[in-house]
Parts: structure tokens; sequence; C-alpha cells
């Protein structure tokens, strides 16, 4: 309602203006033209989900081990540091755990999946006698930074799964070399 220029809004249930008033300054302006067309409805585009790469983008293919590393707290820093120092055979990747269970599946690496939980890296080593070899500064990066609770989850050679516990035997293991 316009009272001397000024709006006064009606209280919808008793009938009484409110004490709300807008100064005609601020009212929105009366468009003589014919009201605009509403937006067009635009429908989701069923190509474009949850856009991920592939779980083919692993380095698994070609392994000869691969193992799965905790590594919660660690700075970006840190985790480029450890990267530097494994050997060339070597590969450290950070991928989310459904990733890697994807990329897993139907493979001999599908007994590792049970390692996917939580934050991890996942080591892949390329040759057999790059293993101890790319363990080494693991270990060395573990002792060196104080983050011995970042240990491995567990790791597969060979078909058979180790254990935290049994990673001994793995960087233990005799090269050819």
């Amino acid at each position: 309602m316009l009272q001397n220029g000024v709006v006064i809004h009606q209280a919808s249930k008793l009938g009484r203006p409110s004490p709300i008033q807008t100064p005609p300054s601020l009212e929105p302006p009366v468009s003589s033209s014919s009201p605009k067309p509403p937006l067009p409805q635009t429908k989701p585009n069923p190509k474009k989900k949850n856009v991920v790469n592939p779980p083919h983008n692993l380095p698994h293919k070609a392994c000869h081990f691969i193992a799965g590393l905790y590594c919660n707290g660690l700075s970006t820093k840190q985790l480029q540091n450890l990267r530097a120092s494994l050997p060339p055979s070597a590969k450290l990747v950070v991928a989310k755990n459904s990733l890697v269970e994807q990329a897993l599946k139907g493979t001999k690496w599908e007994t590792l999946t049970v390692c996917a939980t939580g934050m991890n890296a996942w080591l892949f080593v390329h040759d057999d006698d790059g293993i101890p070899a790319a363990l080494r500064p693991c270990r060395e990066f573990q002792k060196k930074e104080g983050v011995g609770f970042n240990d491995f989850r567990g790791a597969v050679f060979e078909g058979r799964v180790y254990g935290p516990e049994e990673f001994g035997e793995l960087e233990t293991m005799p090269t050819e070399g």
C-alpha cells in the first residue's frame, strides 16, 4: 500500500499496516514492457557424472610388487621427498582407495584391496631386484621424519600377501645383482 510516497506493508493475517516501511527509492522499478520469459530449464548431462581418473592409470600392469603405505598426516613436501629418494624402478602414487580397488579387481593384485582403508600411498615396484632398494628409502624416511606410525599396511609379491610384520623378509631379500 502506498501512503504519502511511502510503501506500507500490510500484515497478512491482521489486515493492519506493519511497522516496516520501504522508501519509494528502494522499490523495484515497475517495467512497462512485458515480463521477461523464464529461464530455460537445463537438463543434467549424463556424460558428466563424477569425473575421475580411470583406474587403468595406475602403474600396476607390469609390476612385480605392490605395497600400501599409511600416509595420514604426511605433507605434500614429505611425499615428494620420499618419491625423490626411490629408485627408478619404483613409483609412489597417492590414489583414492576405491580407484585402487577398481584397478586391482580381477588381477593377481586383488588380495591387496584389504589394505585399502584410510589414507594410503601405493608403492609400485617394476623389477624383483628393486624391492629391497625401494623399501630401504621408505624405512629411512620413517626414521628421518619421525613418522614410524606411517608404516606399511601390506604388500603382494609373487601371489603372497605380506602383512606389516613380514616386511623384514622383503627388505632383506637377496638381489640378483
